[in-house]
């Protein structure tokens, strides 16, 4: 069976809408990619059932060789502020794991909530849509001094309008 996973398909995307190298001139806004993903995970019961939706919001920019990613999880779908993007890659090619390392325990905790012990051996379902995908224009404020350990501090400071493809 075929088997295609929501990290390769977004990695996908980004490797064939963005080109590396993409560096601009200092001031101007680098290239990027946005993508939004809504999860669920749900327990259907003969009278009825649970779900429960977040929504991911990842962006990409690549600057030069290397591809960042910022990650944004909340429960309504709308755009979060730039504050809540979590920096959780910056390299060449381990950006396509460490990059989606946070879904796991998103899928962990999402699952957890609608507590499947509760519902005698009811099976929980679990899917993901991709819900939108667009360029962007991207700034992303790394301190000066800062390596790839401190990239926890690395921020998004400006973000475009979404253009959808």
């Amino acid at each position: 069976m075929f088997d295609l996973r929501l990290p390769e398909t977004i990695s996908f995307f980004v490797d064939h809408l963005l080109p590396r190298e993409s560096r601009q001139p200092p001031g101007e806004p680098e290239p990027g990619i946005y993508v939004r993903v809504r999860l669920t995970v749900a327990i259907y019961t003969d009278d009825g059932g649970w779900r429960q939706n977040r929504w991911v919001h990842f962006l990409f920019s690549r600057p030069s060789n290397y591809t960042q990613v910022f990650m944004a999880v909340n429960d309504g779908g709308r755009y979060p502020p730039l504050n809540e993007y979590a920096h959780t890659s910056y390299h060449d090619s381990c950006w396509r794991t460490d990059g989606f390392s946070r879904l796991n325990p998103l899928w962990q905790e999402m699952r957890d909530a609608l507590n499947p012990d509760a519902f005698h051996g009811e099976r929980v379902t679990a899917s993901a849509y991709l819900d939108e995908i667009g360029r962007v224009k991207v700034e992303v404020d790394r301190p000066q001094g800062t390596r790839y350990q401190a990239k926890e501090r690395w921020g998004v400071t400006s973000l475009s309008t979404i253009q959808p493809l």
